[in-house]
């Protein structure tokens, strides 16, 4: 024990002493009871706050027992042997509960049946009401002898008798009066918790019928209306049961959960586990007891007891839907890495305050994507409903397809030939050509023509390009012949023929794909996602291993440079399209703006900082595609080089589908381990992306199970239904052009849909939600005027410089100038609304400063959610992680980026020549499911809020959300800035954090 806790210990006990002694002296046996019980109370909570102190300095295992856990494999022995855990805040919450439970029937009779309580039931049982003993009053609130002896007068003793049986039997009415209201009171307050729903509906018509204030004997009753409701639930009780009119239940505010707990016969183990649902165990005591039925039901459906889950599944989910793909193409598309300054900022403005938005919002309200919106803005719940239905058909079916892909390549890892490198017929093919250029040309890709020594040499990154085509797309006489150079055609087909309409090895191994994904799901998120944790560490060691090995090789080095000296920076200002890409890619890579990470967020404890966590994804991210990447480059310059060629000539065919086309190349050369790490990258990419899928799927399942029918279905059903449904989707994935179909489904309906999701939320969260903030505190005319103005030139000007031949920054100075213009027009319109005001309100608005004005005109509504949001997670709604920037990125740096993105890819859709050039091989009946989509998704958005009470009757169960007001806030703490390596902290060398820990018990003795 500390000498700072001993000193205060024994000061207690001496001050406690000394009183027994006076006490004794005076003869006062209650005072002495009392001031007993006052000292204890001042040594739990000292000994309380040093333990908070020590916990909040000190980090060391503890378990639910009394033993503590220094060393890391004794602890997680214990864990082994044991199903649940508590931690040493929580630890502290599960003594103070148990000291309160152990105690709870002396609790229960000293504070809340205190003597005057009993007296009262005491009197009642004898048929006695108050106003029984008022004669008794009368000569005790006098000393005075002359006033005594008027009183014994037996004339005016009689009187004052008779007034008082008058009194005694209006108070007995009062009484049952009384009695009557505060019962309807408490009923309406805690009727989910005491009563039944016969005895809800009896009170509520009680309630309605007696509406009207109550006067008898010159007492004031009050309308139920008209009271407060923060008390906590034993002040309640104690009014309940009390006879005083002074009595209120909003006189009290709330001070201590664990004593409602405690009187609600919570046991101490039940309540540490309550604890356990906020990142601060701590939290709990500030709890509102509305939401208690709230907490249980989090508490059911469970919560991850480890923090890194929500990081491994994010990071999966990035590194599986975008992998390389995105940026290859970007980097082909603008002649180099140009493309990474837009890329970055698009997502620092854009995509991160949309992930903070889905994650802290998940964490919050603990639904899916579509009651999330309809929580905040209820004719808004559409947005989710258009984001679920896009994961589906853009984000799933892809992921699906591309699983099937790897596991096809996967399979043609294990022949002993493998298909994509050239043959010695193939290489004497092109040898034999020699310095003809027209015939070499004429047999490209397999053959190119390389300038340098004027020869034709045969393409390994051509062969690999025809392996693909040849298995994935519809047949091409050209690449069938160059494939059939050989007296047996080179393939990768394992169980069929390329006559086919339906591949079956696609077919087959999309319903292994399928099978792996259910049992995924089946297995649970949480052992899902260590599970996940071990193909992520082996697609981290193989990226740096490939990435350490294709280094090796000769002209690497001179492709890097090249690469990195390829900034063309005319084109961020000259070409606006380079940015709406940017932002679409990123959008992509990430899966932002489809429900995904608000969904997994639902499994986390509340309060939690999940910027971290949203940073920790992006670094993951990046750090894998750029090892990807460079790996990527590296096979480019030493083709080229073997080749004799330049780096721009090779990358010809292998701008899209790289990870088939590049990578089994790049393996080639390394010999010894070419089969090895081709078989490790094409299984751990196949286990990732059905992994992938599955977390797409459980979104779904999420979702589903948030609505009023699911109740009577479990998990297992909607796993079941969702591997029937892409068992049918096997069908129309499998054939011969399904390649073609999703690049067309996706180029018309994915990309424009994703844009549209992310600009939707930024329009629901910036400008209207919570936008009556703005009405209150301005006027409805002036907040309406800036909003119409804005937009409507927004959107004039953006249509109009879409089609004309501009720099982009002029798109953005003519912005800034529509705001400006707009903000005039507003104050003006306030400014003459507050000269026809009258009295008090003009005063008040003439009060209103320049900085009040702007501030509430501009972000003043979505500040609100902001604020709420930062005070949970951070206890300050001031100062904390999520800063003001969050809401300007929001509301008006992402709203002008995606508007502008949304117009061109729209546009792009009737005047690509890539589609005209595909549209005759796509069937009409995919380009009417288009239109029909298109017109499915905008009835939805702009139809739904006319059927808002419908959808909330029918399928929304309202016990699913609490407003953001009744959560508590996190007890303040210190702020750390983030640090990746903080997910192995508790990992490291135990001996050092003994003697970190021993310096400091030294220092707090000294």
């Amino acid at each position: 024990m500390f000498p700072r806790i001993k000193c205060r210990f024994e000061k207690a006990e001496n001050s406690n002493s000394e009183e027994n002694i006076d006490n004794h002296q005076n003869g006062k046996n209650d005072e002495l009871t009392e001031s007993e019980n006052i000292s204890m109370k001042k040594i739990r909570s000292v000994l309380y706050d040093e333990a908070m102190t020590y916990s909040e300095t000190n980090t060391y295992y503890k378990s639910s027992n009394i033993h503590n856990y220094n060393n890391i494999n004794a602890y997680i022995n214990y864990v082994k042997k044991s199903n649940y855990t508590r931690s040493y805040e929580q630890e502290n919450i599960y003594n103070e509960a148990l000291l309160l439970y152990n105690n709870r029937n002396t609790y229960i009779r000293n504070a809340y049946r205190n003597d005057e309580y009993l007296d009262i039931k005491r009197n009642l049982k004898k048929g006695e009401y108050f106003g029984d003993h008022d004669e008794d009053d009368l000569f005790e609130e006098t000393n005075d002898d002359n006033q005594i002896n008027e009183y014994t007068d037996a004339n005016k003793y009689d009187d004052n008798k008779n007034n008082l049986k008058k009194k005694r039997i209006e108070y007995e009415h009062l009484y049952k009066e009384r009695k009557k209201e505060r019962a309807m009171k408490f009923a309406e307050k805690y009727g989910d918790l005491f009563y039944e729903e016969k005895d809800k509906i009896i009170y509520e018509n009680a309630d309605s019928n007696d509406k009207h204030n109550i006067r008898m004997g010159g007492h004031i009753q009050k309308n139920i209306q008209n009271q407060g409701s923060s008390t906590n639930i034993l002040n309640d009780l104690l009014e309940l049961h009390s006879m005083e009119d002074t009595g209120s239940f909003s006189d009290e505010k709330e001070t201590n959960f664990l004593e409602t707990l405690v009187k609600l016969r919570y046991t101490p183990e039940q309540i540490s586990q309550l604890s356990d649902l906020f990142e601060n165990p701590r939290t709990l005591k500030n709890v509102n007891i509305s939401l208690l039925k709230w907490l249980d039901m989090q508490l059911n459906r469970g919560y991850w007891l480890e923090r890194i889950s929500l990081f491994l599944l994010g990071l999966a989910i990035s590194i599986g839907v975008g992998n390389i793909e995105t940026i290859w193409l970007l980097m082909t598309t603008w002649h180099g890495v140009v493309f990474l300054l837009p890329y970055t900022l698009c997502y620092i403005f854009v995509c991160h305050p949309i992930l903070m938005f889905e994650l802290y919002s998940g964490q919050l309200v603990r639904s899916s994507s579509p009651f999330i919106f309809y929580k905040l803005l209820k004719p808004c719940a559409s947005i989710g409903f258009v984001a679920l239905f896009l994961c589906l058909l853009s984000s799933c079916i892809h992921t699906y397809r591309t699983a099937a892909e790897y596991f096809i390549y996967l399979i043609n890892s294990f022949k002993h030939d493998l298909p994509w490198k050239l043959t010695p017929n193939e290489v004497d093919f092109c040898t034999k050509i020699k310095n003809d250029a027209i015939t070499c040309l004429k047999y490209r890709p397999l053959c190119l023509f390389s300038k340098s020594i004027s020869s034709c040499v045969p393409n390994n990154i051509g062969k690999a390009f025809l392996i693909y085509h040849d298995k994935f797309f519809p047949n091409n006489g050209k690449y069938t012949f160059l494939l059939n150079l050989n007296k047996k055609k080179n393939s990768i087909n394992i169980f069929s023929n390329s006559d086919s309409y339906i591949d079956k090895d696609t077919f087959l191994f999309l319903l292994f794909c399928n099978l792996l994904t259910t049992f995924f799901q089946l297995l649970g998120m949480t052992n899902f996602a260590f599970s996940v944790a071990l193909v992520l560490l082996l697609l981290g060691f193989l990226s740096i291993t490939k990435f350490i090995a294709l280094f090796n090789l000769s002209s690497v080095m001179e492709a890097y440079v090249y690469i990195l000296k390829m900034w063309k920076f005319s084109y961020l200002y000259t070409y606006s399209s380079i940015w709406s890409q940017c932002m679409m890619y990123a959008l992509y890579e990430m899966s932002i703006g489809m429900g995904i990470y608000s969904s997994l967020a639902t499994k986390t404890r509340i309060g939690s900082n999940l910027a971290f966590d949203g940073q920790a994804i992006v670094i993951g991210n990046s750090v894998i595609s750029i090892l990807v990447f460079f790996s990527a480059v590296a096979i480019i310059g030493f083709t080229s080089k073997i080749m004799n060629s330049t780096f721009v000539e090779i990358l010809e065919f292998s701008r899209k589908h790289c990870s088939f086309i590049l990578f089994p190349v790049g393996f080639a050369n390394l010999q010894r381990t070419e089969k090895t790490l081709c078989m490790l990258y094409y299984g751990s990419y196949t286990i990732l992306s059905c992994a992938t899928l599955a977390i797409q799927r459980e979104v779904f399942i999420i979702s589903m199970k948030d609505f009023k029918f699911s109740k009577n279905f479990s998990k297992k059903t909607f796993v079941l239904m969702f591997t029937l449904l892409f068992f049918v989707f096997s069908f129309f994935i499998s054939t011969k052009n399904s390649k073609d179909i999703i690049w067309f489904l996706s180029f018309t309906i994915s990309d424009n849909g994703r844009i549209l999701v992310a600009l939707l939320i930024c329009i629901a969260l910036g400008w209207l939600y919570n936008i009556e903030h703005q009405y209150k505190h301005l006027t409805s005319r002036s907040v309406l005027t800036f909003n119409i103005t804005y937009w409507a030139l927004n959107v004039f000007f953006s249509i109009i410089f879409n089609y004309l031949p501009y720099h982009a920054y002029i798109l953005y100075i003519v912005r800034l100038v529509i705001f400006l213009f707009s903000t005039c027009i507003s104050i003006a319109v306030l400014k003459s609304q507050i000269n026809d005001m009258r009295g008090h309100q003009r005063y008040i608005y003439n009060s209103l400063t320049y900085k009040e004005i702007l501030y509430i005109l501009y972000l003043g509504n979505i500040e609100c959610l902001r604020k709420e949001i930062q005070r949970i997670i951070s206890g300050n709604a001031i100062i904390g992680n999520i800063s003001m920037m969050w809401s300007i990125c929001i509301k008006y740096i992402g709203t002008s980026i995606l508007l502008s993105a949304f117009i061109e890819f729209a546009d792009g859709v009737f005047y690509s020549k890539e589609l005209r050039m595909k549209i005759h091989d796509i069937h009409y009946g995919w380009i009417i499911f288009a239109i029909s989509v298109w017109i499915f998704i905008f009835f939805l958005i702009f139809l739904f809020p006319m059927f808002t009470k419908t959808f909330e009757n029918m399928l929304i169960n309202k016990k699913y959300s609490v407003n953001f007001s009744l959560l508590p806030s996190k007890p303040l703490t210190k702020i750390r800035h983030f640090n990746i390596l903080s997910y192995f902290y508790e990992f490291g060398n135990s001996s050092k954090k003994e003697k970190n820990k021993k310096k400091r018990n030294m220092i707090c003795c000294t």
